[in-house]
């Protein structure tokens, strides 16, 4: 069971590897890029489409909400070497 499971695992990181491989060598300049391409008349048919179907609601423009967001931070000591955040 865990040689299968290793085996499926190490394939699959292959398999990532060649594709990561890959997409460097056919993009120089190392930015992560889609591979579609589109026709200008394809993007200005659908932005047309889009800007004519796009639906507002004045409930969207007043809406807000506050998130809430909590970090549990894991450090060695509490300084910044031992990996302690400062949120000064």
């Amino acid at each position: 069971m865990f040689a299968s499971t290793l085996s499926v695992f190490l394939g699959a990181s292959l398999a990532l590897a060649s594709v990561a491989s890959v997409s460097e060598r056919s993009n120089p300049s190392g930015l992560r890029r889609c591979s579609t391409t589109i026709s200008e008349e394809k993007v200005v048919t659908a932005e047309k489409h889009f800007e004519a179907n796009q639906v507002s609601s004045p409930l969207a423009e007043r809406a807000s909400a506050v998130i809430q967001v909590y970090f549990h931070v894991i450090s060695a000591d509490g300084t910044p070497e031992g990996g302690d955040l400062s949120f000064v």
